[in-house]
């Protein structure tokens, strides 16, 4: 794993972790009657890094966040827009993994 990556992913888990905090201390989503689902949060983020990396091992992740959906609605543990809420929270660590991935090869293209 580069060091671009390794510290993609402690920028995305303190982003969005942060963003829980923030959002259990001020009440937002509470107030709109939604629920911040973690585990929605942490499959995202893997999500985010392997579509940034293997759109085809990404798709099947992304794949599997929709099968983990149905499930925890089938057990009446978060609800569509708790579970659609927190994935569109977490959208822009892809972006985050994208340049970490960019930053990646253009180190290792770099003849020394």
């Amino acid at each position: 794993m580069s060091k671009n990556l390794a510290f993609s992913f402690i920028v995305a888990y303190l982003a969005v972790y942060g963003f829980a905090f923030i959002e259990f201390h001020f009440g937002w989503w509470l107030a709109m009657g939604a629920n911040f689902s973690s585990h929605t949060a942490v499959v995202m983020v893997i999500v985010c890094a392997l579509l940034s990396f293997s759109f085809s091992v990404g798709f099947y992740a992304f794949i599997s966040v929709f099968i983990y959906g149905w499930l925890m609605t089938a057990l009446h543990y978060h609800s569509w827009f708790d579970i659609f809420s927190t994935m569109i929270l977490c959208l822009p660590c892809w972006g985050l993994f994208f340049i970490a991935k960019r930053a990646s090869s253009q180190h290792a293209n770099v003849k020394v």
